[in-house]
């Protein structure tokens, strides 16, 4: 990588890096859709197909929104599939430390559980779904997945009394107003990973990519305003793909491009590394793909996969640095 590029040359790297992100980002499937059984992956496909022509036929002005919102009621297994990613991402809510595999392994086993607890979410069959879980997955506990799945089912029956969950994530309007929301299904109190779980769920629901619930938000493109996690692996990708250099015009940016390519190993915090990848992925034009994407990549970069990666042709490959988590 030549030092001697000029700043506009560096952005522009930048920008073809992160945009090459972005259009992976869009073609990845999120994990927790692998989880779902034939009815529920069949709704994903007819809720896609809906809010393709929808939203052209919605722009165009040709049907309002509560003509499509009917419609969208009308999806055979909309329902569930909205209770199902919801109930998902509130035991995610309840975990201290998630291994993603093993999470959604552990989510697959005990569906059978979710949707027997999400359509009639009584106490003991609350108990017998967080008793199923954390038999999957040891590292849970008991008592933070049992308070999640209770917390669930307050809000559950809240919103089944105003025309169920479906239609309240369609009709909301506001990003912010969208994360609260998502919110109340978490854990009852705050925590740094109930957060991000409201963020995953988010990417589930409020993009074409996944399963686009979140009509209103998406229509009027409060999507955009979506807020990154930037963890480890998206973090990785930013750095080592070169997408960070869309941030070029930062000092501090300068002095890391300088350092990339011109001294040994570079040691960024985690912290450094988690504000740069935010701050980049927020400069896409589709941030939830674009973190969607450098997630994968990150993934799969960490396992040097460098031969089968799908932004190889404008990746920086900038191998010299560690991110520490001390």
């Amino acid at each position: 990588m030549p030092s001697t590029a000029s700043v506009g040359e560096l952005r522009s790297m930048g920008e073809e890096a992160l945009r090459a992100l972005t259009m992976h980002g869009r073609l990845v499937t999120e994990p927790v859709f692998k989880t779902l059984n034939n009815d529920l992956a069949g709704t994903v496909s007819r809720l896609k197909s809906f809010y393709v022509n929808f939203s052209e036929r919605y722009r165009r002005g040709v049907v309002t929104f509560g003509e499509g919102l009917r419609d969208y009621l009308n999806i055979n297994g909309v329902e569930n599939l909205a209770r199902y990613l919801t109930l998902t991402a509130s035991i995610l809510s309840s975990i201290e430390v998630v291994r993603v595999v093993k999470f959604y392994e552990a989510i697959d086993s005990v569906r059978d559980y979710m949707i027997q607890f999400m359509n009639n979410p009584t106490k003991d069959n609350g108990v017998k779904l967080a008793e199923a879980f954390v038999n999957n997955y040891p590292e849970a506990q008991f008592k933070h997945v049992n308070e999640a799945v209770k917390n669930y089912a307050l809000s559950l029956r809240a919103v089944a009394r105003r025309g169920g969950l479906a239609k309240e994530l369609a009709v909301i309007r506001d990003y912010f107003n969208l994360e609260n929301f998502i919110r109340g299904f978490m854990v009852p109190y705050s925590t740094g990973h109930r957060n991000k779980s409201v963020r995953i769920m988010i990417r589930w629901i409020a993009h074409e990519s996944g399963a686009p619930l979140a009509l209103k938000v998406m229509l009027r493109g409060q999507n955009r305003l979506y807020i990154p996690i930037g963890d480890m692996y998206t973090a990785s990708a930013v750095i080592r793909s070169g997408a960070f250099l869309v941030l070029i015009d930062d000092d501090r940016v300068k002095s890391l491009y300088v350092n990339l390519t011109s001294r040994g190993n570079v040691e960024l915090s985690y912290d450094e590394a988690r504000v740069l990848a935010i701050k980049t992925i927020k400069r896409s034009s589709d941030p939830i793909a674009a973190e969607k994407g450098a997630y994968d990549v990150g993934f799969n970069c960490s396992l040097n996969r460098c031969v089968e990666c799908p932004i190889g042709d404008y990746c920086s490959r900038f191998t010299s640095f560690t991110i520490s988590l001390s």
